[in-house]
């Protein structure tokens, strides 16, 4: 809601028009991950060792890894909200914020546990990074959260 009032230096409708295609491409996602975590256990009952297995656990993590970065850009945008936008809107911008926040870290969660047998996988690091948006401390010292 408060993106649907953003600022007027905003672009117009930009910022509304940025935060609805992260929520529908988190939706879409939200689907997804269903299927690829369908995918992935259907694998592992077939050849728990096999490369199907592999293929599929790839794509069990790229889903929340895609998850975890459109959190973290929502949390962002929303941040700025709460610094620029609408000051009646503010307490929306700042829960929208926490929001994202939890969806982040809550994706960096299911990285996590898809690779607690690959230590070294590298996109481990891709979700420690994902899993700690700057903006919300900003914000946070804004508004009393």
């Amino acid at each position: 809601m408060a993106a649907l009032f953003a600022a007027a230096e905003d672009a117009p409708g930009a910022v509304a028009s940025t935060a609805t295609a992260l929520r529908i491409r988190a939706s879409s996602l939200a689907e997804d991950d269903l299927a690829v975590y369908a995918a992935y256990v259907a694998a592992r009952r077939l050849d728990p060792r096999g490369a199907a297995v592999l293929a599929a656990l790839d794509e069990a993590v790229r889903v929340p890894l895609e998850v975890a970065a459109i959190g973290a850009e929502l949390a962002e945008l929303a941040a700025r909200l709460v610094r620029s936008g609408n000051p009646n809107l503010r307490g929306d911008a700042a829960t929208g914020a926490l929001l994202a926040v939890a969806a982040t870290r809550s994706a960096a969660v299911l990285v996590c546990e898809n690779l607690a047998g690959r230590p070294d996988d590298l996109r481990l690091a891709q979700r420690r990074r994902a899993e700690r948006p700057r903006p919300l401390r900003r914000a946070a010292e804004q508004h009393p959260l």
